[in-house]
């Protein structure tokens, strides 16, 4: 299942340098999450459908590699 609400959530709460050091994918999955939880009467469902269904796959890519590049606690 998809929930944008909540991987933006989390992403948002990463360290600030975690989250510059995934800036590029990072910040357009935050502002969604905003989108969705503020201004939702602007939502297009185009492009949340076209997100769902074509580009989870990187995004998972893109976590995996993340969460390997954090340090262990």
């Amino acid at each position: 299942m998809f929930h944008p609400q909540i991987i933006g959530e989390a992403l948002a709460g990463l360290s600030p340098q975690a989250r510059a050091a995934n800036e590029s994918w990072a910040r357009p999955i935050i502002a969604t999450r905003n989108l969705l939880v503020h201004h939702y009467f602007r939502i297009d469902l185009e492009i949340i459908y076209e997100i769902a269904k074509n580009r989870l796959d990187d995004l998972e890519t893109q976590v995996r590699a993340a969460l390997r590049a954090l340090p262990e606690e």
